[in-house]
């Protein structure tokens, strides 16, 4: 047999090297494979926690917005409730004491309360996907405060100027005069001064007025729960950065 011919033994030898060879190669690729898509998961993580901390700063700023209008709507309900109560109690005596003479109400004392929340970053967020915000307490109170409770506000506030706009302006408008002519008024503080003089009787006002009176009531509670609620949530907001 001849001395240049390869022996079985060192082909063997050599396709294990290759076998190990390649299999090193194959382990590598796909190590590098998995590194690179760790990256790129990281980077993509990285992006949506970027963009979530952007929207929750947005939504506190907003959140902000929303309960420096409704501490203002709190306190013109607060108003009209004293208003109301206080317009009951003359009424009240006025039928008691049998009078006859008419009943003087301001237009002011009609006015009502009207809560503009802030949406922008809200809708953002529902673009950007709100199952995105990473915190599960937080998502559920932020859901439920612009679906639910504002929700519920904007119903009661609604019945509220439907009730003035149908039953309570329509009546007043039919049973009162006006005292004073404001064709000439100066200042937006004299048209609202103006006075009706409600005609006898008193029955139909009072019995609208003190449905008004709870309605304002109801709203009330749905504000006192709404602002609790935002601060709260300003709070979660704050807390769930200080993670980030």
């Amino acid at each position: 047999m001849s001395e240049n011919k390869t022996r079985p033994n060192d082909s063997v030898g050599r396709a294990g090297k290759y076998l190990k060879y390649a299999i090193g190669e194959v382990l590598l690729v796909g190590i590098g494979i998995l590194i690179a898509l760790q990256v790129n998961n990281w980077n993509e993580n990285r992006k949506l926690r970027n963009t979530e901390t952007g929207l929750l700063k947005e939504l506190k700023a907003d959140l902000t917005a929303t309960l420096d209008d409704l501490r203002s709507d709190i306190e013109l309900t607060n108003r009209t409730l004293t208003f109301t109560d206080s317009l009951y109690k003359k009424m009240r005596i006025h039928l008691m004491n049998k009078s006859t003479e008419p009943f003087p109400v301001k237009i002011n004392d009609l006015l009502n309360p009207i809560l503009y929340p802030k949406l922008g970053a809200y809708e953002a967020l529902q673009s950007y996907g709100i199952h995105n915000i990473s915190n599960d307490s937080l998502r559920r109170d932020i859901t439920d405060l612009y679906q639910l409770q504002l929700t519920r506000v904007a119903e009661v506030e609604r019945r509220i100027i439907e009730f003035d706009a149908k039953e309570l302006k329509p009546y007043i408008r039919g049973v009162s005069m006006i005292i004073r002519d404001c064709d000439n008024c100066n200042s937006i503080d004299e048209l609202w001064g103006v006075q009706t003089l409600i005609q006898q009787p008193l029955d139909k006002i009072l019995q609208l007025y003190m449905s008004r009176h709870w309605l304002f009531r109801w709203v009330l509670v749905l504000y006192d729960l709404a602002a609790l609620s935002i601060e709260n949530l300003i709070k979660d907001i704050d807390s769930e950065l200080d993670l980030k």
